[in-house]
């Protein structure tokens, strides 16, 4: 009796080591370089997104960032509403799932003039942009309140990498559309800042995208996701010293007071968004519904 125990035992013990369910492949995130996905990083840095089976992507533009999830390199990607609105023409069921931060005067318009010295001159204006990203929503939002004449516009298509290397030519009006940190080289260049979504009517949002049928299948490790990112807002929020050190080589490795001070240009969401704010991304066409909150 005894043998005929141990030989079913070690039967079953065979059968459960073949059996093993294989582990799940590990959901995969892009993020560009932008000081309000900074949560995403320190979370990475922690180790805490593999906790929870999700591997990142740093993308080194917004442009590349689109370019690696259209690949099908990751499975979502952060974005603003002016990328998402883009994408969603390729990939009809794409949403927002969690919208983490707004802008507050971390995306910029740069130039080597003054506003008033480009209004009042009658001269071409360089403007100098990265295409199909939001500086595209940024150059518009700038024309328009300064009723700038489109036909005295000459527009470079140009990557961030690209604009961040540029310097101020007095000879001519130059208009650069960027984020922080870039603006931090931009300035050492000859440039100031003369917008940026401190202005209300600047409207900047950062989101994770993902497909409809993909966020059906991964309920439960977005929630996750959701949950890590406000948990590493949170350690910004009693240790701003520690949280930088985490996350500074992302960034290039910003000293500590320019990094507080792109920090104060953003404003991060750990409670769903004030009702003003949400009214305005409905107004948008920006879809709510499906957030994470």
């Amino acid at each position: 009796m005894k043998s005929w125990a141990i030989g079913l035992i070690g039967l079953v013990l065979m059968f459960s080591s073949c059996s093993e369910v294989p582990e799940k492949e590990p959901l995969v995130i892009s993020v560009d370089p932008w000081v309000g996905s900074a949560p995403f990083y320190y979370a990475h840095a922690r180790g805490w997104l593999e906790e929870i089976n999700i591997q990142l992507i740093l993308a080194p533009s917004i442009g590349e960032n689109l370019r690696i999830y259209e690949s099908g390199a990751s499975d979502m990607f952060t974005a603003t509403q002016h990328e998402y609105f883009v994408e969603r023409k390729k990939y009809l069921d794409l949403i927002p799932i969690i919208h983490y931060d707004r802008s507050f005067g971390g995306d910029m318009v740069m130039s080597n003039k003054t506003n008033d010295e480009l209004k009042n001159s009658s001269d071409v204006i360089h403007l100098y942009i990265e295409p199909d990203t939001v500086n595209e929503e940024m150059a518009n939002y700038w024309i328009a309140d300064h009723n700038i004449s489109k036909k005295r516009l000459r527009i470079h298509s140009r990557v961030q990498d690209e604009i961040v290397k540029m310097k101020s030519d007095p000879k001519i009006q130059m208009v650069l559309v960027t984020y922080n940190p870039h603006n931090f080289v931009l300035e050492k260049q000859g440039f100031h800042e003369i917008e940026s979504t401190k202005n209300d009517n600047y409207l900047v949002i950062d989101a994770v995208y993902v497909s409809a049928s993909f966020y059906g299948k991964n309920k439960e490790t977005l929630n996750k996701l959701s949950q890590t990112v406000k948990r590493a807002m949170r350690v910004y929020d009693t240790d701003p010293k520690e949280f930088y050190e985490k996350v500074k080589p992302y960034f290039g490795n910003p000293t500590y007071q320019e990094f507080v001070a792109m920090k104060r240009n953003v404003q991060w969401f750990q409670t769903p968004p004030p009702p003003k704010l949400t009214q305005r991304m409905n107004a948008i066409g920006f879809p709510t519904k499906d957030l994470i909150l």
